[in-house]
């Protein structure tokens, strides 16, 4: 409602204007995808598409200053994303809000799911990536192992052992100790045949 003050030819009264808001509410309710209320400056309900409703989920609204936050409220947990307008009058004093309440419970629940499956799924990768580097690098040392018990063994004085061909042909350094280990077996048998 915007009233006037006016007086013309001795005659003064007050000229009021009104429109009817809950006749726009159920439009803008459609709009926007959720229940529409409008709220008085110290947050009453005076009429919205679900009467009630903010007051049954108990939320607590900042409606100061335009926001859009989210709240969790109401017997079943509901979680609401709420959309503050403060309004104004015609002489630029605040005089209420237009409040929009929209459930998006499914839709928290969902990105929880998800975020559920992302973490079991990067810590099934991290799971796999650890087996596949300690199964690597088993076998990498395996190599490594055998050429330590042919040193040991040619510590011993028994020339009889050797290191696998295999082992090394490899072009890692566990190759360059297996052949390492072959040459010096190589020279401890030419000088057991000089002896």
């Amino acid at each position: 409602v915007s009233a006037h003050a006016f007086s013309a030819d001795g005659i003064s009264g007050v000229l009021a204007v009104g429109s009817d808001a809950a006749g726009l509410l159920p439009e803008l309710s459609s709009m926007m995808g959720g229940e529409v209320f409008l709220l008085t400056s110290r947050g009453r309900e005076v009429v919205g598409t679900r009467p009630g409703m903010p007051g049954a989920e108990q939320l607590a609204l900042a409606l100061r200053e335009p926001a859009v936050t989210e709240h969790r409220g109401g017997p079943q947990g509901s979680t609401y994303l709420a959309v503050a307008q403060p309004l104004t009058g015609p002489d630029h004093r605040r005089i209420g809000a237009l409040l929009t309440l929209r459930d998006v419970t499914s839709e928290r629940a969902r990105d929880q799911q998800l975020a559920t499956w992302g973490l079991a799924g990067a810590a099934v990768f991290l799971l796999l990536l650890c087996l596949a580097v300690s199964t690597w690098m088993r076998r990498a040392m395996r190599a490594l192992e055998r050429s330590v018990q042919v040193l040991g063994a040619l510590a011993q004085g028994d020339l009889r052992c050797a290191p696998e061909e295999s082992d090394q042909a490899l072009a890692d350094e566990s190759g360059q100790i297996a052949r390492g280990v072959a040459a010096l077996r190589g020279e401890m048998i030419h000088l057991q045949t000089l002896r």
